[in-house]
């Protein structure tokens, strides 16, 4: 029992009695309970409280007798303002002919990430008389709230810090370590992955992850290394359930591996305990980044094959090299994939920029075609006029030419809009076969690849689609005015010209 327990008990008695079976201590508080036989002591006129933290409360309580029925009488706690004096003046004129009860206790607060231990082998024996479930439950309500917690040891030695908690000796300032790089969402992932109810909201199987110094040789250690190891497991198999005292699992991978394993506590768990730090590991390896489905498949492959008993689920040393050697190899393989898929993207684009670039010179032929053909028909009547000179009117254009150029120019218009409108057909069917060939790489390449391959049918930023429109404005321009000045030059000689002459 903590010394400073004691020492309250001494207060009353030379030689107090603990009633060990009720004795507890758990995260809220420490119960003591002394029988007081031999009153040879005198209580001191003031209470000394060396050994008891200011963040919490004593009380003491006397009962009349010692037996199950025994009542509690009277209650000193250090947080109100009753006189000690009163309560020693109670104790004093109790009658003492038969044993009296103490129950000595402290309620522990929480402040600032830090709550006390005082009785180390009770705390101990609480945590050990969880079972996997509770165990996981009570942390996961104590993380929930802090994202460290230190349990200060009001006496002894101890040494045992990891990322999330710690416990360490009274007056130490724990130095966490860093907590491990993880997906944001490993939790919803871990359920998503696997079919269990084990996965609590603010606990991860590395919160339980704790080292001590050389020479520590603390009972927690091992049932904190059972926790980390039966808490990977429920992140990295296929099914767990527990029934009955035992933990019933299943893991598909190369081989399909079923089995049962005691966790009637977290201590007594039939489970090897050296493998701990190889589960943890690909824990953290498996919900680093990356695809976790692809990742997920390739540890439980390699687990299935490594697992020496499964029993204790024992697990074969250089199985996460194994894991981490065959991921390699499967990148490698992707690479290779995604490089003839980008080629494959590029190729096929550039067989686009191609077909359109075609369309866009076919209708262009056809407008330098019509276009010099109008204006040979066009320049060699006129010169043939001009050098004609026995020709005896001066007419420059007769008018049957003047309107057969004239319906020139409207055929002219209308063998454009027809060429717009099959140029324009091309041009869809094109955007047909763009956007379909993007959907299909949709899910093979991310986002930003997408984009960078890709070019959206509304961007105006030198994309095929600001090509079309640009070129589709020109050539509109270029034809219309082109005859647009046919039209009004043949009118001119037709009206102002001849007509002078």
């Amino acid at each position: 029992m903590n010394s400073f327990v004691y020492e309250i008990a001494r207060i009353f008695s030379s030689s107090p009695q603990e009633i060990v079976t009720e004795s507890n201590e758990d995260l809220d508080e420490l119960t003591a309970y002394y029988s007081i036989n031999q009153f040879d002591r005198q209580p001191p006129h003031s209470l000394n409280l060396d050994g008891l933290s200011e963040r919490d409360i004593l009380t003491i309580g006397l009962f009349d007798g010692v037996d199950e029925t025994a009542s509690e009488q009277i209650i000193f706690r250090t947080d109100r303002h009753e006189e000690w004096e009163n309560f020693i003046q109670y104790f004093n004129n109790m009658d003492k002919d038969d044993p009296i009860k103490i129950k000595i206790s402290i309620t522990k607060n929480l402040q600032k990430g830090t709550q006390s231990v005082y009785c180390p082998d009770l705390f101990t024996k609480y945590l050990k008389s969880y079972n996997l479930k509770g165990f996981l439950s009570l942390f996961n309500d104590i993380c929930k709230n802090h994202n460290t917690i230190c349990f200060e040891y009001q006496e002894g030695s101890i040494s045992l810090i990891g990322s999330s908690l710690a416990f360490v000796s009274k007056g130490h300032v724990p130095v966490f370590r860093p907590k491990p790089i993880l997906n944001i969402d490993v939790v919803t992932q871990g359920k998503s992955l696997c079919c269990n109810d084990l996965i609590f909201e603010n606990l991860l199987p590395t919160d339980f992850e704790l080292s001590g110094t050389d020479h520590n040789d603390n009972e927690l250690l091992p049932l904190f290394k059972n926790a980390a190891l039966l808490y990977s497991l429920c992140f990295l198999f296929d099914f767990i359930s527990i029934r009955d005292d035992e933990l019933e699992y299943k893991l598909n991978g190369y081989k399909t591996i079923t089995g049962h394993i005691s966790v009637d506590s977290v201590e007594n768990s039939k489970v090897d305990t050296d493998s701990w730090a190889k589960y943890l590991e690909i824990f953290k390896w498996q919900y680093n980044s990356g695809n976790l489905t692809d990742k997920s498949a390739i540890a439980r492959n390699i687990i299935s094959l490594n697992i020496v008993n499964e029993t204790t689920l024992s697990l074969r040393e250089g199985a996460f090299d194994a894991i981490s050697s065959n991921y390699r190899i499967y990148e490698k393989e992707n690479v290779k994939q995604y490089i003839e898929i980008r080629n494959n993207v590029s190729n096929q684009l550039r067989d686009y920029q191609k077909y359109i670039i075609t369309i866009y010179d076919d209708f262009e032929s056809a407008f330098k075609k019509l276009f010099f053909s109008f204006l040979t028909f066009a320049f060699t009547t006129a010169i043939i006029r001009v050098l004609a000179k026995n020709i005896e009117d001066n007419v420059l254009v007769p008018d049957t030419i003047i309107i057969l150029l004239l319906g020139f120019c409207f055929v002219s218009f209308i063998y454009y809009f027809y060429a717009r409108w099959e140029r324009n057909k091309k041009v869809k069917l094109f955007d047909k076969q763009y956007n379909d060939t993007r959907k299909f790489y949709e899910e093979l390449l991310s986002e930003k690849e997408m984009s960078e391959l890709f070019t959206d049918e509304r961007n105006n930023d030198g994309t095929y689609r600001a090509f079309i429109e640009e070129r589709t404005c020109y050539y509109d321009y270029l034809w219309m005015g082109a005859n647009l000045i046919f039209f009004i030059v043949l009118l001119y000689i037709k009206y102002f010209i001849n007509g002078v002459s």
